[in-house]
């Protein structure tokens, strides 16, 4: 699409309507993914943050990160639509527009307290102090019989810090200083004490949930963390490194927050190699191809020339059906010793899926076993790719012996003046060969589903080792 057309598209957004939640987006791929809101929001966030290396004309860029922030801001006026209440409008009383912090501070305080205080609706909001880097709030439950039974009594205090506009470094420097002060408090005082309870943050704000001693001290698994995607008390702060807890949360097969962690350490320092990797590696094992692309892209303009690099954004290629693009970037992996086998894969596979199936099946038989390493899943895809191709040869050959068959029968049944008999062997050989056609048109059908269909569906043709290997001195993180 040329740069008009594209921003004319851009100029025909509306972004006043209200939307519903979960929030329906449709992918590159035409696939439609739902997305919750703290997961939307991120999403347009991070098409901000890579705007640059997605587009190259500036005013192509500039349209992009436009679009994203209005689509933020009618992202938060939608769920403040739907789940917010009056008190809470206070938190952009001196802001614009309108609904903009409400519908953040109305999803953070849902996703704290909506299971101990289902009558959220009746706390009381009121502003408590204003200062430079911050505001705070005072949250009081609902008194009374209608609050629930087992529900502490006592108060909260929301801070919100804003990370864009004047004084926003040092406003994001203030809300992590915070936190460290309060996970260093120990429940130790009196009921008064103020407590960490929670805190979560975007590229443009923070927000931090604090109580009393009783309240801070709920029962355990009452917030299930890892659903809320929250940062909670007992994680490591975001000083530390990144990378690390990245790599721990993908041991545990926690890919979702193990993404958001590659990604949020490879915006912040660009210069993140692992992070690039285990963004493109991730986001292709969640089926996520746009994420996935946006981190090989930016991956191998940081670290030209580097092979696992290359590969990721090859498989991105190969999964969008681009194999020119694709067999570029994997040409410049033929250095990658480790990685020969995973390259000389994705090779068969591009040869596959263009149609050339003797050729890619001799790629494929050429690669030895043993060379994949420690991504055994990849000699599993090379498996399951010969055994698909033996069965389409059984049938093909099946159905060609078939045809041979009927042809010759009918000429000997028409010599024999057994017209009917010849008609009918006709349309037996006529079948065969649409059989031959047939099985080769339903075998490329689920090479494809294989490479471009759900997440669930696809074939894992990741690298995880690279994300395993150790760092050298040498590297640049």
């Amino acid at each position: 699409m040329d740069k008009s057309k594209k921003l004319k598209r851009y100029r025909r957004k509306d972004y006043t309507h209200v939307v519903e939640f979960p929030v329906e987006i449709i992918g590159r791929d035409g696939v439609v993914r739902r997305f919750s809101f703290e997961e939307s929001v991120r999403l347009y966030q991070r098409r901000i943050a890579s705007a640059d290396a997605r587009y190259q004309d500036t005013d192509v860029v500039r349209a992009e990160r436009e679009h994203c922030t209005h689509r933020i801001d009618q992202l938060r006026r939608s769920y403040f639509s739907h789940f917010g209440w009056p008190s809470v409008e206070v938190v952009d009383e001196h802001s614009q527009p309108a609904g903009r912090m409400a519908g953040e501070a109305a999803a953070f305080l849902r996703r704290c307290l909506a299971d101990r205080y289902p009558d959220l609706h009746r706390f009381v909001i009121s502003r408590l102090d204003t200062r430079p880097d911050h505001e705070v709030f005072f949250v009081v439950p609902p008194p009374g019989p209608d609050a629930e039974v087992d529900a502490p009594q006592g108060h909260f205090l929301l801070y919100i810090y804003r990370f864009s506009g004047t004084g926003a470094e040092d406003s994001r420097t203030g809300f992590f200083e915070f936190i460290k002060v309060l996970d260093g408090i120990k429940i130790s005082g009196g009921d008064d004490l103020e407590l960490l309870i929670a805190y979560h943050h975007t590229t443009d704000c923070g927000l931090i949930l604090t109580g009393s001693n009783r309240l801070a001290d709920a029962p355990e698994g009452e917030i299930h963390t890892e659903e809320l995607e929250l940062s909670w008390v007992d994680e490591e702060l975001p000083e530390h490194d990144r990378l690390e807890e990245a790599l721990l949360l993908v041991r545990r097969g926690l890919f979702e927050e193990a993404l958001a962690r590659f990604v949020t350490a490879y915006t912040e320092q660009n210069f993140q190699r692992t992070a690039y990797l285990g963004a493109a590696v991730i986001a292709d094992i969640l089926g996520r191809d746009e994420e996935a692309e946006t981190a090989a892209i930016m991956g191998t303009r940081y670290f030209p020339g580097d092979p696992a690099l290359q590969y990721h954004h090859a498989l991105n290629r190969l999964r969008a059906g681009a194999h020119d693009e694709a067999s570029r970037a994997l040409g410049s992996c033929q250095d990658w010793h480790s990685g020969r086998a995973a390259v000389a894969l994705l090779e068969g596979l591009i040869e596959l899926d263009l149609g050339a199936v003797g050729t890619g099946r001799r790629t494929l038989q050429a690669i030895e076993p043993t060379d994949f390493g420690t991504d055994v899943h990849l000699g599993d895809a090379r498996r399951w790719l010969l055994a698909q191709l033996r069965a389409r040869a059984v049938m093909r050959g099946l159905a060609g012996l078939a045809a041979l068959g009927c042809l010759g029968y009918a000429g000997l049944a028409w010599i024999a003046g057994a017209y009917m008999a010849a008609l009918l062997s006709l349309l037996g050989g006529g079948l065969s060969a649409l059989i031959i056609r047939g099985s080769h048109r339903a075998w490329h059908r689920q090479l494809r589903r294989q490479l471009r269909g759900k997440a669930e569906h696809r074939m894992n043709l990741t690298s995880t080792g690279v994300l395993s290997r150790p760092r050298t001195a040498a590297e640049p993180q």
